[in-house]
């Protein structure tokens, strides 16, 4: 049987101070969204907004799209990991990538040398360690990621036909949908049309 598809919802939201955040996140569940998502670049960190989603709301899971390898070593994110999963009842799903040079050397002093390399070392040390295994020492990879893998998609537009959008791009095997919205000037004017919103999306 096909696992049905999970919606979720980027925080920080738009216009919202985190702790605003909070009616928001507890409706969600009630508007058809299974889950909440953070990245990381600028603003607040991935984790901070994800731990108080667990307090608000149990009934949903949490995820990172992504955070940074450059900027934890492996050992702190398998910690921050584990303790989220535990606030969250196991619900997290953690999400690593390797972040841009404007974030990792321009922002945080880290030499942004051979991505994909660190993203492997990570991912393993993280299955490993989370699973109580010895984790050993980490051992780079040799390949890096080309550049001309990079891609974005942009949707705007009405929400009825935003939602038919993202519907014909789903592949069978998707089982969820992450939604980023941007901070447009209606928003920033009036943060109370977003439960509106993410109901018309969903």
């Amino acid at each position: 049987m096909t696992e049905p598809a999970h919606w979720g919802v980027n925080l920080p939201l738009p216009a919202h101070a985190l702790p605003a955040h909070r009616r928001t996140v507890e409706a969600l569940p009630d508007l058809g969204y299974t889950d909440v998502w953070t990245g990381e670049g600028g603003g607040v960190d991935a984790f901070t907004p994800l731990a108080a989603a667990a307090a608000w709301q149990p009934r949903l899971r949490l995820g990172t799209g992504v955070v940074p390898v450059f900027t934890r070593g492996p050992g702190i994110l398998a910690q921050t990991a584990a303790g989220l999963a535990a606030l969250a009842e196991g619900r997290v799903l953690l999400g690593v990538g390797a972040s841009v040079p404007a974030h990792t050397t321009a922002l945080n002093g880290v030499p942004h040398e051979r991505p994909l390399a660190r993203v492997r070392d990570t991912v393993r040390f993280l299955k490993q360690a989370l699973h109580g295994q010895d984790v050993g020492v980490l051992v780079g990879a040799e390949a890096t990621l080309p550049p001309e893998l990079v891609d974005a998609l942009w949707l705007h537009g009405e929400p009825a036909a935003v939602r038919e959008r993202i519907r014909a791009h789903l592949h069978p095997a998707v089982t969820t949908v992450v939604l980023y919205i941007a901070p447009t000037p209606e928003l920033a004017r009036q943060p109370g049309l977003l439960p509106d919103l993410l109901a018309r999306l969903r």
